[in-house]
């Protein structure tokens, strides 16, 4: 290591890629990587390294000296303040390129992927602004806004570009003496608003044409129009005539009801009580057999599993599990079931590429299609969806 690179130093680097995460790659003098916010691939900047650490740097930007064509105005006054958005300077299309670079770097380093499937692509938002139905502030010192950096200060906002502007209409009138506030937007019922330590409150809204009970607060897809994209592109590929579908971490249902018409029998597994009630309530709009359970993933599935036959090849699976996968234990009983399709729905790269090389490993599951979806615009997160088989 070079003993003459010290914090506060100041270096001229050529970005090489962005990393998932959404900080710019370049290399110092002494071989370190450093990773630097709000750059893009291609561009020489100016920058003051922030930290120094074993085999990399962080560095923040003084000067663009050589900017990528791709590179925009940022549109919202807090960029760079507010921790929410790491892409606003950067083009859309070139936002959705580099998310499907990440995905594939991720897909080959983690999950060992050799070869990307010939069905890899990528799903984009309709709206870039104003697409997000949920918006939760804080309170601090008098002032609302978002939690920074340092997760302890707050960054006060008077609008935030990526919410709905219903809520960011309701959001300007806010008076509450909580140091919490929530705003749901529903495409059903519009607004509805919830303070810290107010009850939970069930609230419909519409996907596909189909009215859904959820509960607020609790999780729903903050972008309906990727969601119901995500849909139809399962839509595309699900085998119909299915015996059984299982829908895992099944949330209220949605996804596996979307599939009614693909099966003679839905069952849903989830841990979340109250979810699985809700669950129950959607599927009567359907006319479907349908089974909802509630419980742990590792121990309920297996109780479920018994109660089924499922000796023929007519059924599939549907997952769609919190941020970090599948269990081991659940992914192990997934494979040796031998689904004739697996469809994997992640909010991480980084784990869905860790549960992809599990599947290939116990039962040599493979990756046929996957799909990046830019659920959320302007930010470095994104949706995966894969559809695995034999």
């Amino acid at each position: 290591m070079d003993s003459k690179i010290n914090k506060g130093d100041v270096f001229e680097v050529q970005v090489r890629d962005v990393s998932f995460g959404g900080d710019g790659v370049a290399s110092l003098p002494d071989g370190r990587t450093v990773f630097i916010p709000y750059t893009i691939s291609g561009e020489l900047v100016e920058i003051e390294l922030t930290s120094l650490h074993k085999r990399f740097a962080r560095a923040k930007v003084l000067a663009v000296k050589e900017a990528s064509t791709s590179r925009e105005v940022p549109p919202c006054q807090y960029f760079g303040t507010c921790p929410g958005c790491q892409y606003q300077h950067i083009s859309a299309s070139k936002e959705l390129n580099i998310k499907q670079l990440q995905l594939a770097t991720l897909l080959q380093k983690i999950g060992g992927l050799e070869v990307l499937p010939q069905d890899f692509t990528a799903i984009d938002s309709i709206d870039h602004l104003g697409y997000r139905n949920k918006m939760v502030v804080h309170k601090k010192l008098g002032q609302w806004g978002y939690v920074g950096k340092d997760n302890k200060s707050i960054v006060p906002i008077k609008q935030c570009l990526l919410a709905h502007e219903k809520i960011n209409e309701a959001y300007s009138n806010l008076q509450s003496k909580k140091v919490q506030a929530q705003f749901r937007y529903s495409r059903v019922s519009g607004i509805h608003f919830h303070e810290k330590g107010d009850s939970f409150n069930e609230v419909q809204d519409e996907v596909n044409s189909m009215r859904y009970h959820c509960m607020f607060p609790g999780f729903f897809q903050v972008n309906i129009p990727v969601f119901e994209k995500i849909l139809d592109w399962i839509s595309n590929r699900i085998t119909g005539d299915l015996d059984h579908l299982l829908d895992l971490y099944c949330g209220v249902g949605i996804i596996g009801l979307n599939f009614a018409d693909k099966t003679n029998h839905l069952i849903g597994i989830e841990a979340s009580k109250s979810s699985i009630k809700l669950a129950k309530k959607n599927a009567v709009n359907f006319n479907l057999s349908c089974d909802f359970y509630d419980g742990d993933m590792k121990t309920t599935l297996p109780k479920v599993l018994n109660k089924l036959n499922l000796q023929s090849q007519k059924f599939s699976i549907i997952l769609d599990p919190p941020r970090d996968g599948c269990d081991q234990e659940v992914i192990e009983q997934i494979a040796k079931l031998q689904p004739k399709q697996i469809f994997y729905v992640s909010c991480d790269p980084a784990t869905f590429a860790r549960d992809m090389k599990r599947l290939q490993e116990i039962n040599h599951y493979k990756l046929k299609s996957a799909v990046v979806c830019n659920m959320f615009p302007q930010t470095s997160h994104f949706e995966t969806v894969g559809l695995f088989e034999v």
